[in-house]
């Protein structure tokens, strides 16, 4: 092992504080890991744009920050619930409880076709979803580079359907699925979960997701980490590290 293998690699001065300056032994790096939305693909507004015509099929008024719709949304990435049931306890909370209301229960119910939705849902995903050149042609230099490249993503089962019958996984030797492990970021033991799997150190580990709030459990337990950003800063990290 030379010195030029040992890096002393710095975060931007914004997360400075947050980081401080990682020391990185590439010769004792075996894995890369990757989250998934807003770094293999670009963040999209799928959930919101569902809710939004919900909104307006129904007549309804679903806020996207409503604490029982996030509740319902962590349930759904920690893979407690199916998108169909989602959709069920949703429409169950928002639209059928309107129904049942004493000024309108002399009319008749009216049901909600939840496979059309589910079917929306997914299409809508898959059509504004779509895998980074750049980064599987980065995906594909990591491991001829020798690493092991790892998925870690948190995910609803219908979008995991999706990327699933589109191949996208498949460039990851291994995938670590919120819906499918029953943690999500950035709650520790996922990440705990993935070294045990791996029979990984945290220091053979680089991390890259695009939230802080993900990365910092991370960097507790010693794996070094890199914010997301952009195509090109992300390059540049990966430049400051030794791999070009």
């Amino acid at each position: 092992m030379t010195d030029e293998n040992i890096k002393r690699y710095c975060e931007p001065e914004a997360l400075a504080e947050v980081f401080g300056c990682q020391i990185v032994n590439l010769d004792k790096i075996k894995y890369f890991i990757f989250d998934f939305g807003g770094v293999m693909v670009p963040s999209s507004n799928v959930l919101k744009n569902l809710l939004d015509l919900l909104n307006t099929d129904l007549k309804i008024s679903i806020q996207y920050q409503d604490p029982f719709f996030k509740k319902l949304k962590r349930r759904l990435s920690a893979g407690i619930l199916s998108s169909r049931e989602f959709l069920v306890l949703l429409l169950d909370k928002y639209y059928y409880s309107k129904q049942n209301s004493v000024k309108q229960r002399a009319l008749p119910e009216k049901k909600v076709n939840i496979d059309y939705y589910l079917e929306l849902w997914f299409n809508m995903y898959c059509r504004f979803t779509h895998l980074s050149p750049k980064m599987e042609e980065i995906v594909h230099h990591l491991h001829n580079s020798r690493f092991r490249v790892v998925l870690l993503s948190n995910v609803y089962d219908i979008y995991a359907k999706g990327n699933n019958l589109r191949g996208f996984y498949d460039i990851f030797d291994e995938t670590f699925l919120s819906n499918e492990i029953g943690l999500k970021k950035p709650d520790i033991e996922q990440y705990r979960y993935v070294l045990e799997k791996l029979s990984a150190d945290p220091h053979e580990c680089i991390f890259v997701d695009d939230k802080l709030k993900n990365l910092v459990p991370a960097h507790e337990l010693g794996i070094i980490v890199i914010q997301f950003e952009s195509l090109e800063k992300f390059k540049n990290h990966l430049n400051l590290l030794g791999i070009q």
